[in-house]
Order: C-alpha cells, then structure tokens, then sequence
C-alpha cells in the first residue's frame, strides 16, 4: 500500500501548483525585502559618503581653532611679557614721530619734525629702547635709521600699551611729515 500525504481525492500535479505558488509568493516578499534592504545600503553607503565629508570639515576647523587658539595664546604672551614703564610726554612725542612714519626716519627728521635736537632725540630714543620700547635701528652710509618694531606697533595700534596721549596723536596725525625719498628702504 502506498503512503499518500495530501489527502485521498486531490491530485499531486495541484498540490504541486499550490506549493509552487507559496513559494512564489515567499521568493518574491524576500525579492522586495531583498530590494529595501539594497535601497537602504545604497542610502546608509551615501550618509556615510557624507559624514566622511563632514568629519573632514570639523577636523579642518579644528585646526584652524587650534591655529587661532595659538596665536591668541601667543598674542596674550606677546603683551604680557612687555613690561613697559611710562613715557614722558616727551618721549610719547618721539615715539609718535616713529610710530607715524613711513618706513625707516633718522633722527634729523625727528629732531626738525619737534623741534629738538639730534642729540636730544638720540637721548629720547635710547629712554624709550629702555623703558622697553622695540625700536629697530639700521646703518647706512653713517648714518642711523629707526623703525618702531612692526609686531609691537599693530599692538599699540590696537591695544594702546603705551597709553598715548589720545589729544598729542590726533596732533601728529594731522600735520605729520612723509618719509623723505633720501631713505632707501632695507
């Protein structure tokens, strides 16, 4: 006797079919699940694609925090570390005379310029070398040519550490002389 599986009256060519059929329908639900999950693999690849970028931008921003952190903290040294005493209105006028020229002055121009002598201004000038004041002197054909320290003079500019006399700069700011053309520049 044979073993029948699927029932007495039904034929195996329709058990078959259904079969065929369910596993259609199991083949093409794995077919649309296979096809979501190749969607979100294709969108999960492009977030990643696109946090790779970002994480790009944050680390060169980081650096150029760290850049900007340094140079604050070498700015903030950079003031601290000038311990400059007091000018005399004298010496501001001389140190007014530098910080407004252009380029490197001798100290004849200075002198004519306040109405001094060369060898006062020579007094002035080394007053202010040692009150702290970095002024940059150059030698040429005999003779002496100043230059105030240009980091030092974008922070007095900005930060007033020699406390000038506001009145005396808006003085010598509207009469001030122009570098003469005997100066060559260095």
């Amino acid at each position: 006797m044979a073993l029948k599986i699927f029932g007495e009256g039904k034929s195996n060519s329709a058990v078959e079919k259904k079969i065929a059929a369910s596993f259609q329908k199991v083949k093409k639900e794995m077919d649309m699940h296979l096809g979501t999950i190749n969607d979100n693999s294709i969108e999960i690849e492009a977030n990643y694609e696109y946090l790779c970028r970002l994480e790009e931008k944050i680390d060169k921003l980081n650096e150029k925090i760290e850049q900007l952190q340094l140079l604050i903290a070498t700015a903030s040294k950079l003031k601290s570390s000038i311990e400059i005493e007091p000018l005399s209105l004298r010496e501001q006028e001389v140190f007014l005379a530098l910080y407004l020229s252009d380029g490197f002055v001798r100290y004849a121009e200075i002198a004519k310029r306040l109405g001094l002598t060369e060898t006062l201004v020579r007094n002035y000038v080394t007053g202010l070398i040692q009150k702290g004041v970095p002024i940059i002197k150059k030698y040429q054909d005999k003779e002496t040519f100043l230059l105030i320290e240009p980091d030092f003079k974008n922070l007095q500019t900005r930060e007033n550490v020699l406390k000038i006399n506001e009145e005396m700069l808006r003085q010598f700011k509207n009469g001030f002389y122009k570098k003469t053309d005997e100066i060559e520049e260095f």
